[in-house]
């Protein structure tokens, strides 16, 4: 593409609805003759390709409505919240008139306050108002005309005949102020909190006397000047909401912290956690006030003196529907996402888990059954039958031979739990297993795999990150660059951050000793991997700098990441990359102050640096007692190649937000991801350094027998090396145990007793 010029022209001042009105009365044409319905799921055009249809079984007053069958009937709910995105209807008009436009719509998700919309016809906004039309909190549907706000006096168009596109848009409106003050205010508060924290540590001691008059009084200043504005926006949301209620709460609680923290400082040491609280609370506001859902039934197109259909049914009505939606859930099965079908004699049924410890729901699920109608079903000629249901019954379900062909989602120690008890098949066994292999990192595949077999196909792949605050770092006096090795951060960075009672986080968990164990040439397992080799002096001097971390820094061991490292507490982190997204979310106040990076490496003799880590993986399984199991193993392909990864995950975020980004496993579909081009470089760096943790028999005890020895070298105060070793024994002998159990070879030496 090439470009010759780019202009920035001023946009032009809109006209009122009142200027409007009166330049459209001359116009010569009939008050609408009869009314125009438009379902509004049959969209001309959308912003989002998964704004797609929703299924409302609510009401039977929804159009199309059935009892018994979940049909598309409506369109947007959260999936239509995000400031920009629009869905458009293309309406022919008979003739020339004047005509109000009128919605069946629900907006069930903002309590006691409204969703914006911004109105355009024919790709022109027609007047000012038409910025803000807003559709207030409802437990149930509504129907009303597109009218002003402060009277609710329909808008009446002109409208020549033709076809004419009628575009809505979310949009913040008045919000759009407010937000960005209260966005300015948290930022401030934020520094504030953390100004009082570098007096008093994150506990502070509340029978001393701090005399923040004398230590902070530019502080106390700037809280008093904050209230005010606090002041001001609290009257500006109150004017919006009509009475501010719940909606103006936690700026009403600020205010009153900050003026008893103000009026008597000697509390301020005494209010520390209520006021970091409530700054929480401010940021939880404003992305709830940002968000705009709004859900629609159908467009009407009518004279303005036309009366509307109603927007809910009787109560008899409501109570006949569900007493049928009762009676018919005993013929329907809702955990059925749906069929794909084809003219094959039977279809592959696929699972996907729902639940704890699962990243599936029901918008995931109708995702994928869009995908396998619109791609798969027609491309290989196999039909698909896919169910939302609870992992936990995979196993009572197989045990009695109704289980899936293919399961999805599966943690990352399942597969291979599965394969020891015959209930998954060898994917091994299939003659193009390596060029499908070939699309992962060895990383991701070798938790799936035992003695030169594998169990599963990767889905997704996480790994740990270093995150940081460069405001902070700046006023530290900390450069960037000190972050990269773990001498510098042990060293020169602790000691600074620690002055000023900030934290470093790091989980205490086998994933974050794994960083330090791979850094220092260790493993976990011998090369065989039937015994434990954590007490190897790499071991041993790996579990010595992870403990240290909390014994001799006194590092937190629990802690809620993204509300620390929002208010400042906590600078710098070490947290799996995917918070990144949630980060991005949840505190926009931050944009620009912070980043994300390799973790720390340590030097190896080469003179490069080791950024090893461990990374955390989910698959899809083939189960044994399959009788399709070409056909289930052509959908595994298909789902964990580039293409289906990358709509997927482009998809799932349109639905879920930023927040809900991917991590495929596919190595060309992660580079498809919409990361931009520094936090891309970044992750590669990482992502070349990461390593799998070996799933083993009895390698459950691994995880469990580092934790309680973190716990006596901790709280007991035990020696590191004697307590490592005798994990190390603990381990090795239940391999052992596993391996004999499942009839795995073991070496001789291990079963002489090397292990008492």
């Amino acid at each position: 593409m090439d470009i010759h010029q780019i202009k920035f022209i001023p946009a032009g001042k809109l006209i009122t609805y009142d200027v409007y009105k009166a330049n459209t009365s001359k116009m010569n044409g009939d008050q609408a003759p009869e009314a125009i319905m438009i379902q509004a799921e049959q969209a001309s055009a959308k912003s989002d390709r998964t704004l797609y249809p929703n299924v409302d079984r609510s009401s039977p007053d929804t159009i199309p409505y059935d009892h018994k069958l979940q049909k598309i009937n409506t369109i947007g709910g959260v999936r239509w919240q995000r400031v920009g995105q629009w869905i458009e209807w293309d309406v022919e008009v008979p003739d020339d008139g004047f005509y109000k436009i009128a919605l069946r719509w629900k907006q069930d998700e903002k309590m006691n306050d409204v969703s914006v919309r911004e109105l355009s016809v024919d790709g022109e906004v027609p007047f000012e108002e038409a910025y803000d039309i807003q559709f207030g909190y409802s437990g149930g549907w509504q129907s009303s005309a597109l009218s002003r706000s402060e009277t609710g006096e329909p808008f009446v168009f002109f409208l020549g005949k033709g076809i004419h596109t009628i575009r809505l848009a979310a949009g913040l409106g008045e919000y759009a102020a407010i937000t960005d003050s209260a966005q300015k205010i948290l930022y401030e508060l934020n520094q504030i909190y953390r100004q009082i924290v570098m007096i008093t540590g994150p506990v502070p001691d509340q029978f001393r006397d701090y005399q923040f008059e004398k230590t902070i009084p530019e502080t106390l200043v700037s809280m008093t000047e904050i209230n005010n504005r606090l002041r001001e926006l609290e009257s500006e949301v109150t004017v919006l909401t009509k009475g501010g209620g719940q909606s103006t709460a936690v700026i009403s609680r600020l205010i009153y912290l900050i003026d008893e923290m103000t009026g008597d400082v000697e509390t301020i040491a005494y209010r520390l956690a209520d006021f970091q609280g409530v700054i929480s609370g401010l940021g939880a506001w404003i992305n709830q006030i940002k968000a705009q859902p709004l859900e629609l039934d159908y467009l009407i197109l009518s004279a303005p003196d036309t009366s509307l259909p109603r927007a809910e049914a009787s109560v008899f009505q409501v109570a006949l529907h569900y007493i049928k939606q009762f009676f018919a859930s005993f013929i329907i099965d809702y955990a059925e996402i749906g069929t794909t079908d084809v003219n094959t004699s039977e279809s592959i049924t696929v699972w996907i888990g729902s639940g704890v410890g699962t990243t599936a729901g029901r918008d995931q699920s109708q995702l994928i059954r869009q995908l396998l109608s619109e791609k798969f079903t027609p491309s290989y000629g196999i039909s698909a039958k896919l169910q939302l249901v609870s992992m936990g019954s995979l196993l009572p379900a197989t045990l009695a031979g109704i289980g899936p062909d293919v399961a999805l989602q599966q943690n990352q120690g399942d597969p291979l739990n599965f394969a020891l008890r015959n209930a998954v098949y060898d994917l091994s066994l299939f003659d193009d297993h390596k060029s499908v292999l070939e699309r992962f990192y060895p990383s991701a595949v070798e938790p799936f795999s035992l003695d030169e077999h594998f169990y599963a196909l990767p889905e997704t792949q996480s790994f740990p990150m270093l995150f940081y605050r460069k405001d902070i770092l700046s006023e530290l006096g900390i450069d960037e660059g000190m972050l990269d090795t773990w001498d510098s951060i042990f060293l020169a960075v602790l000691p600074k951050i620690q002055k000023s009672y900030l934290q470093f986080g790091i989980l205490p968990n086998i994933n974050s000793y794994a960083t330090f164990l791979y850094q220092m040439g260790g493993s976990f397992y011998s090369e065989d991997l039937q015994q434990s080799s954590i007490a190897s002096a790499e071991g041993i001097a790996a579990f010595e700098k992870f403990t240290g971390i909390y014994t001799e820094y006194k590092q937190s061991l629990a802690f809620d990441f993204a509300n620390r490292f929002r208010t400042g507490e906590m600078p710098i982190a070490i947290n799996d990359f995917t918070v990144y997204n949630q980060l991005s979310v949840f505190a926009p106040e931050l944009k620009g102050l912070w980043g994300m990076k390799p973790v720390p490496g340590t030097p190896s003799a080469d003179g490069s640096l080791d950024r090893s880590v461990s990374s955390t993986v989910s698959g899809c399984i083939l189960m044994s007692n399959s009788s399709k199991k070409d056909d289930a193993w052509t959908f595994m392909k298909w789902w964990t190649d580039a293409d289906t990864q990358s709509v997927y995950g482009r998809e799932l975020e349109s639905i879920m937000g930023d927040a809900a980004r991917y991590p495929t496993a596919n190595i060309e579909a992660m580079e498809e991801m919409p990361w931009d081009k520094d936090t891309k470089e970044n992750l590669g760096i990482q992502r070349a350094f990461v390593k799998a943790i070996p799933e083993v028999p009895g390698g459950y005890f691994t995880a469990r027998h580092m934790d309680f020895a973190f716990r006596d070298v901790l709280l007991s105060g035990k020696d590191v090396r004697e307590t490592i070793t005798k994990a190390q024994n603990s381990i090795s002998d239940e391999i052992v145990n596993k391996r004999t159990e499942f009839q795995l070879p073991v070496e001789k030496e291990y079963l002489v007793g090397g292990n008492d």
